[in-house]
């Protein structure tokens, strides 16, 4: 087995697990072994579980991804600009916050950082997703990994979608009507993506687009 056969097998994996989940999700409110309130409380929560399905298999293919691009041992001048900065943003935060201002911390920090730029570049397997991965977020990680965006249609509507369900029913917004078909909708749009993402990390790593 090829290392792109392996990264396509557990990319697979991952989607099908989660496709199951979603489709249990789908069909639990339908269960005649539920009371009204059960049913009710069952329906109303399926959206924020959906989302917290997709938010979890995007990590978890960015993380399969990342493992997979360390496995070249790339230094920093091989590896795409992309990554590199977002390999140094991720283990460096201070670049954003700020160095303590102190002269032996920032010597240390200037050492550690230059050892680092010219060693073999190691990805740290974490996403900037800020508070939810909409459909900007989203794309800002696929730039950041050197990836086809996704386009608008459909897929911006089917995340903000998504999102402001989750966000209202989070927030105590709960006049917000969830039925079966919105459950349905929302699950099958996640397929959707999850197999988009997944395509979109093969292309890049069959196409070595994370190489400078």
């Amino acid at each position: 087995m090829t290392k792109y056969e392996l990264l396509k097998k557990k990319c697979l994996a991952e989607i099908e697990k989660r496709a199951d989940e979603l489709k249990t999700l789908k069909t639990l409110p339908l269960l005649n072994s539920l009371s009204e309130k059960q049913q009710i409380i069952t329906i109303k929560y399926s959206i924020p579980n959906i989302y917290a399905i997709w938010e979890g298999c995007v990590k978890t293919i960015f993380r399969i991804y990342i493992s997979e691009i360390n496995t070249f041992g790339l230094l920093g001048d091989e590896i795409h600009p992309n990554l590199r900065i977002h390999a140094i943003d991720m283990k460096y935060p201070q670049l954003t916050t700020g160095v303590a201002n102190e002269f032996e911390k920032k010597k240390k920090f200037m050492d550690e950082l230059l050892i680092f730029a010219i060693s073999p570049m190691i990805i740290e397997p974490k996403l900037p997703t800020e508070s939810n991965i909409t459909f900007k977020v989203m794309n800002q990680i696929l730039e950041r990994f050197h990836l086809e965006v996704f386009p608008k249609k459909p897929y911006e509507k089917y995340l903000n979608d998504l999102l402001w369900i989750r966000n209202s029913i989070a927030h105590g917004e709960s006049t917000i009507p969830i039925h079966q078909q919105m459950i349905d909708d929302c699950a099958n749009h996640v397929v959707e993506l999850m197999n988009e993402l997944m395509f979109k990390v093969l292309d890049g790593y069959k196409n070595e687009s994370f190489k400078k």
